[in-house]
């Protein structure tokens, strides 16, 4: 019951502190195509991220070079160890403060690089995530069409959601793979 409130200040607070931001008109074909830079937010759930992790290697092709950023969930039982030439960064418990937000040195983190593009592959909304792509600043952030996406996402994937989690990151990588 706590988590409902606590998650509620959490998206009252992100609406505050994001409400002077606007976004630029952006021709996303171009965008997305020319970036050199990424960032990738694998998701919180465990069963989604077995599918959503399929598709980093391709991330990182477009990526090369140490160009990618990819932050996983430290409870992900995954080492990551075919993960290579990119910074992982792994989200703590202790990195997010009771109201559901990144703690200021993990949002510091994000801000240090310049990204490009961010991608967040929660398929449900998961307010750190979600807050760390919109605080990315990215020209391009990616979402799957969800509860207040529109707060955090300037290009959002519309997905079945009776489909599967396997389905749903297909259709995600088919649509990236256009640019």
């Amino acid at each position: 019951m706590f988590d409902a409130v606590r998650k509620k200040l959490g998206v009252l607070y992100t609406r505050f502190y994001f409400k002077h931001e606007r976004d630029a008109i952006t021709d996303f074909t171009r965008a997305i195509s020319n970036a050199r830079t990424g960032l990738l937010l694998l998701p919180d759930n465990e069963h989604d991220f077995q599918f959503a992790r399929s598709i980093v290697p391709s991330f990182q092709r477009k990526f090369n070079g140490n160009r990618l950023t990819v932050l996983v969930p430290e409870h992900v039982k995954d080492p990551m160890r075919d993960v290579y030439l990119c910074e992982i960064l792994r989200i703590h418990e202790d990195d997010i403060n009771p109201f559901f937000l990144p703690k200021l040195h993990l949002r510091r983190r994000i801000q240090e690089k310049q990204y490009d593009v961010a991608v967040d592959l929660n398929i449900q909304l998961h307010l750190p995530s979600a807050f760390l792509c919109k605080e990315s600043r990215s020209k391009v952030r990616i979402g799957i069409t969800k509860e207040l996406a529109d707060t955090f996402y300037n290009f959002q994937l519309r997905t079945d959601p009776t489909g599967s989690a396997k389905k749903i990151y297909d259709h995600l990588f088919n649509c990236l793979a256009m640019f």
